[in-house]
């Protein structure tokens, strides 16, 4: 049976610019955008959440309300590799994976780090234990994207 992958990412960028979305396979369904201060859009780090199973949803309101629904695991997860990132990640041995095994049966959740300078290096335990920490609020902000 194929898996379905769907990937939450949040994306830092030079500017203090902050992109937050969803995607199912290769298909952007949900984002929100927090303008930065210039138009810089390097980024400065990236955390991807890559969620596989054999029925996730693909409607962005049902991915909402789905990703709502995972939030009690998904906090401690985020939390529990949060403390593994506490000093940091090494830019020469980017991206760092961790499977998280706080997932439920039927679905595979690995989470990708990238940092592009040490200072960000050193920040992205904080960033990723915000996630869980926020992640009512960040699906909450997410809007679908409209369909040309």
């Amino acid at each position: 049976m194929t898996k379905s992958k769907l990937i939450f990412y949040r994306q830092q960028r030079v500017d203090g610019g902050v992109r937050t979305g969803v995607d199912w396979h290769d298909y952007s369904l949900l984002q929100h955008f927090e303008r930065g201060d210039d138009d810089d859009s390097s980024l400065l780090w990236y955390v991807d959440l890559r969620f596989k199973g054999p029925r996730l949803p693909k409607d962005p309101e049902e991915v909402r309300d789905w990703l709502i629904e995972q939030q009690a695991w998904l906090a401690k997860s985020l939390s529990n590799a949060a403390k593994d990132l506490e000093v940091g990640v090494d830019a020469d041995v980017l991206p760092y994976i961790r499977i998280c095994k706080e997932a439920p049966p039927g679905i595979v959740l690995e989470l990708a780090v990238s940092a592009q300078k040490r200072a960000s290096a050193l920040q992205i335990g904080k960033a990723v234990s915000q996630i869980g920490k926020q992640w009512a609020r960040l699906i909450g902000s997410l809007e679908p994207l409209a369909v040309e």
